[in-house]
């Protein structure tokens, strides 16, 4: 199944919200940045190092020794293959400008005269939250530099016809918690933008009826935390009250308008991310009140309990996550060891062996983003720029 990583907005260093979408193919392991400008794609990259040292070739420093190089018997088949293309590559690379944004467009390169341009039309938006539902994307409350907001935006990648507003929250959220249970859109606490504005109340949107309603509120005051749906309950976890930050955890039940605590998590956590993956929730980085953490821990609604399982490569909070496949991709954050800044990482956590891997930065660094995958492949080709004809013919690796 087709499947791209979609990224929206993003705090930037010296600019503030940005109003861009970010696109990555995991297939191709290559980013297209989407502006009121247009597409700006990078130029195609391969794991090199990585598959030649799993094949036991330790020399790979020099890649330009493997130009011509010839298939070895014996080899993995994707090994046979990247040597047969590395020549290739190289030729195509040292007619490509570097990376980075400054990338001039190529009408040659363009995607289907441009379609899908609308998507990098979204307004300034940060500490949103963001949900995919059939082939539309929901934006929820966030903060656009000056000003909480209320607003939730829309965008249909089938129909490509722009940013759109759809019914107000009852109040304005930023460092709001979000997640789709039972055609219903749940934003938890958040901050209002005023003095002593952190909230523990929480409404949901019908998609049928267009509108928002209050629910119950939380039993704790939570904004910068992170929600997730698991067996049709809605979790939020973690957060910041003001004066410290959480290590609890609570769930809604829809049927009961209730909200019940569940075991604490094995640090407090502020600014993070919770992924459902597998029937388990991963609750990943964080601000525990002295420092960002790298850990992820699951939670087993079964079981009833957290269990630390990885680690990240490095600290961070305002992260964002999304699953791809069985993987889930961790994008952006802020870090405060070993440097301090915005981070551009991308990681990918492997729920199986659970180990995490550093991936293509993003187009830009940029903290409290929002993230979803997009699956279709009628969809995805509309939003990634495609590779030169020749690459798609001659490995069949690089496409969507």
């Amino acid at each position: 199944m087709c499947q791209v990583v979609m990224v929206f907005g993003g705090w930037c260093d010296g600019e503030g919200p940005r109003a861009a979408a970010q696109v990555y193919n995991p297939r191709a392991n290559t980013w297209t940045l989407w502006t009121e400008a247009g597409a700006q794609a990078q130029q195609p990259a391969l794991e090199w190092t990585e598959l030649m040292k799993e094949s036991g070739i330790t020399d790979v420093t020099d890649m330009t020794s493997l130009t011509n190089a010839q298939p070895v018997p014996g080899l993995q088949s994707s090994v046979n293959s990247a040597l047969q293309t590395v020549g290739a590559l190289t030729a195509l690379r040292s007619s490509l400008p570097p990376d980075g944004l400054d990338m001039p467009i190529d009408k040659d390169l363009s995607i289907m005269e441009n379609t899908g341009s609308l998507i990098g039309e979204i307004p300034r938006r940060v500490y949103a939250g963001c949900v995919l539902i059939g082939t539309r994307v929901y934006l929820v409350g966030g903060f656009d530099g000056t000003n909480a907001l209320k607003s939730t935006l829309c965008y249909d990648f089938e129909i490509d016809s722009g940013w759109y507003e759809i019914s107000c929250m009852y109040e304005k959220r930023y460092y709001v918690s979000v997640a789709y249970a039972g055609n219903h859109i749940y934003a938890l606490g958040g901050h209002n933008g005023e003095n002593q504005g952190r909230l523990d109340t929480a409404e949901r949107y019908t998609l049928d009826e267009n509108l928002w309603q209050t629910i119950a509120s939380m039993n704790r005051v939570r904004s910068d935390a992170a929600a997730a749906e698991l067996g049709g309950r809605v979790y939020v976890a973690g957060g910041f009250e003001g004066r410290r930050y959480h290590d609890s955890a609570e769930y809604y039940e829809p049927d009961t308008n209730q909200w019940t605590l569940i075991s604490r998590m094995h640090s407090p956590r502020g600014g993070i991310s919770l992924a459902q993956q597998g029937g388990y929730l991963y609750a990943i980085g964080g601000n525990d009140g002295n420092s960002r953490l790298r850990t992820i821990e699951r939670y087993d609604m079964v079981e009833g309990k957290w269990e630390l399982i990885g680690q990240m490569n490095r600290r961070k909070s305002n992260l964002s996550s999304t699953v791809v496949n069985d993987d889930i991709y961790i994008l952006g954050g802020w870090s405060d060891k070993p440097e301090a800044g915005i981070l551009d990482l991308l990681e990918r956590f492997d729920t199986t062996t659970r180990e995490c891997h550093i991936v293509r930065p993003l187009t830009f660094p940029a903290s409290a983003t929002c993230a979803c995958t997009l699956k279709d492949r009628n969809l995805v080709k509309k939003y990634i720029r495609p590779l030169p004809i020749g690459y798609a013919q001659n490995t069949g690796e690089f496409d969507a």
